[in-house]
């Protein structure tokens, strides 16, 4: 093996060990934590935020899902409904563009671009 081969360190790995070594180096100052608390039984029915938010649907499937035109995906401008969204739950699924979710705040969230407290705070969930 020759002995005269020196270990060099290319630009992208000298640029990766000093953002290692700057992000090692910075302190992570927590959250203020937020005053109140969320409260689940407290957030509207899917149906009443729909109709918040504007948005019409057609009528509720045999399991509960209204279709709805999915906001998320070509600027709410699709010729069929493709989302189904539960009327007693919130829970939400695209089958087009794949957007979905757990319950009707994260919908709202996701719609408005809101984060978690904010959205919670408009749809009167949140106790302070």
């Amino acid at each position: 093996m020759n002995q005269n081969i020196k270990a060099t360190w290319s630009n992208r790995s000298k640029m990766a060990y000093s953002n290692i070594q700057q992000h090692n180096n910075t302190r992570i100052t927590p959250k203020k934590p937020a005053n109140g608390k969320f409260n689940k039984t407290k957030l509207p029915s899917p149906i009443s935020v729909l109709n918040k938010l504007g948005i019409t649907h057609d009528k509720a499937t045999h399991a509960g899902f209204l279709k709805i035109r999915c906001p998320f995906h070509k600027n709410g401008a699709e010729k069929n409904p493709s989302l189904n969204l539960h009327q007693l739950d919130g829970y939400f699924k695209c089958h087009s563009c794949g957007a979905k979710g757990g319950d009707i705040l994260a919908f709202f969230m996701k719609v408005t671009n809101m984060s978690f407290i904010d959205a919670a705070k408009v749809l009167n969930a949140w106790e302070v």
